[in-house]
């Protein structure tokens, strides 16, 4: 991966550190994920992780997959089920 790249994304973090409340997950000083108090972004998580693997298990397509991510949030499941 382009390490310019991370360091953009590291920075992005940074800049809303305080507004969002990000913080790392460490378990034994290993690094394992990002922790964010925030129920909408944790939600974006969730259905992330189940439309990669229902697009890695074939279930949906390419295209499938692509037009969910253009059109976040308004094909969200979360907001059709009123959260």
């Amino acid at each position: 991966m382009n390490l310019i790249f991370i360091f953009e994304i590291v920075h992005i973090i940074f800049d809303y550190e305080k507004d969002i409340k990000f913080r790392p997950l460490a378990d034994d000083g290993e690094i394992t994920g990002l922790l964010l108090n925030d129920l909408d972004f944790n939600n974006y998580l969730i259905e992330w992780d189940e439309m990669r693997k229902k697009h890695y298990n074939g279930e949906i397509t390419d295209e499938e997959f692509e037009d969910w991510k253009l059109s976040y949030p308004k094909k969200s499941r979360f907001l059709r089920i009123g959260r």
